[in-house]
């Protein structure tokens, strides 16, 4: 089995979720890690993503590209696997860190359109075979 999960997604697999009234669920832990619902949107546009090990989706140093749009914000236990930064005018506005893998299972709040790379899914469906 190879896992995708993006936005919700990462959030259902994270370890546990906070509430905004602060009360905490149980979630399927797969990604070790809590997600805790804000208030006001944590990130929110189009950015890349550089891989910095190999991914479901990605190699190490390939680029993906997508959108954020999310109020809740993820803490997990373990390192992540991409490189984040949103630019405008070819002027970086913000870096940060985001997606997580754990054996074949890709998690992160970027949402993806895998035309824009169809080798996204060759890795995605390598990572399947080799499973099985």
């Amino acid at each position: 089995v190879a896992i995708y999960a993006e936005c919700g997604g990462l959030m259902y697999l994270g370890t546990a979720l906070r509430d905004a009234d602060g009360n905490e669920w149980p979630m399927a832990n797969v990604i070790p890690g809590l997600s805790v619902m804000g208030n006001k949107l944590t990130r929110f546009g189009y950015c890349e993503a550089r891989a910095t090990q190999q991914t479901l989706l990605a190699a190490a140093g390939e680029t993906l590209r997508g959108h954020e749009f999310h109020y809740s914000d993820f803490t997990a236990q373990t390192a992540a696997v991409l490189d984040c930064h949103k630019t405008r005018d070819g002027e970086v506005l913000k870096r940060w860190q985001g997606g997580w893998q754990v054996g074949n299972t890709f998690a992160s709040y970027l949402h993806l359109h895998f035309a824009q790379r169809p080798q996204m899914l060759n890795h995605w469906f390598a990572a399947a075979r080799s499973a099985q």
